[in-house]
Parts: structure tokens; sequence; C-alpha cells
């Protein structure tokens, strides 16, 4: 738990930078900044040069298991009970905006830009947004596992998930299930487009 490495060389050697007693869950950056998820309902902002950590207390005790932002402002974080919160102000303030997600379990959200976005959880659960989070509604689509990971690209959505689940939706079309053959969890999606 709470072990986190940095690289100051593209990846060549890492070293450790500090060592945090909570459980980290997901870690996404953008420019300069870096934001990291973890337990006890926390996230950790860093700068991408070697800096403090500083912790955000988002004010709920659930694990945040996913946190993105579209641009230097706007963010997103999502976690356990359905909790999805909102910052407008670069992560200084967070709100609840949940409306019609109830209290599943979100492992992961990504969005597209600041009016479109996603966010997929437990048993198959996926939620859309048209208008920057203030209301989501939920998808159907063919499978009840769980789902881990979601990327919202320019052209379309994915996501994988629990048993080798990998569906996705270009824009403008429904969901097909893509035959991964495996039986794996896929726990992670990234690109530039499907």
């Amino acid at each position: 738990s709470g072990k986190l490495y940095r690289s100051t060389n593209s990846g060549n050697t890492w070293a450790s930078y500090t060592s945090l007693t909570d459980n980290l869950k997901s870690v996404f950056s953008l420019n300069d900044n870096v934001w990291i998820s973890s337990d006890n309902g926390k996230i950790f902002k860093t700068l991408k040069t070697n800096s403090s950590i500083d912790v955000v207390n988002i004010g709920v005790t659930s694990t945040i298991n996913s946190v993105i932002f579209v641009n230097d402002n706007v963010g997103f974080l999502c976690g356990d009970g359905g909790v999805l919160y909102k910052s407008i102000d670069g992560g200084t303030s967070w709100t609840l905006s949940n409306s019609g997600i109830g209290t599943v379990k979100l492992n992961s959200i990504s969005f597209s830009d600041l009016q479109n976005g996603v966010t997929v959880g437990e048993s198959g659960k996926v939620f859309l947004t048209v208008n920057g989070g203030a209301t989501w509604t939920q998808e159907n689509v063919n499978t009840t596992q769980n789902l881990l990971k979601v990327k919202y690209f320019n052209d379309g959505i994915s996501l994988v998930g629990e048993y080798g689940v990998l569906m996705l939706k270009p824009n403008g079309s429904a969901w097909t299930a893509v035959n991964t053959r495996i039986n794996t969890d896929i726990t992670g999606v990234s690109g530039m487009s499907m």
C-alpha cells in the first residue's frame, strides 16, 4: 500500500518517492499535474517534476477508484457506493455529480470533452452523460461482468472488464462485444482512437 515511484528519464530508471499509508487506485496526468486516487475518500495531487504530494479530502470515506481531468480546471472522480464528484476549480473543491447513478461501485470514468462522459462499474453497469455530469443515463450493455476501465475517445467508447470483456461503442452506433478469446480480466485501455 502507498508505494509511489517516479521517473525523471522517460522510465529508464525509477526511484521511490514517498510511502503513503493509503491504497492507491489510479493515476492520471494532464499537462504538469498528476492526480492519484486512493481509498478513504482521498486523492493526491502532485506535479510531474519532483514536488510534494498534497492530500485532497473529498468529504467521503468511500474508495475513490478513478480520477480524470478534461482540462486544468474541470475534473471528475468516481468510486465505491456511486460516488461521483466534479471539480471546476482545478481540484480545490468537489461537488456531488451522480444524478441517475445510485449506489453502484464505479471503477472508471472518462470524458471526451467537457460535456460527454462515461463511467463503468460492477455488474456491467455503464452510465453516460451529455451535459458535463449534471445527469447520467444507464446504458444497456450485454454483460453482467464487473467493468474495470473505460476510455472515451473522440470516435467512440471502449470498455474492458472481468473475464476478457471488451466492448466498443463507435459514435452513433450500438455497443458491440469483441470476442477476445480469453477468460482473464482486462484492466486497462488506452490509445488515441478506437
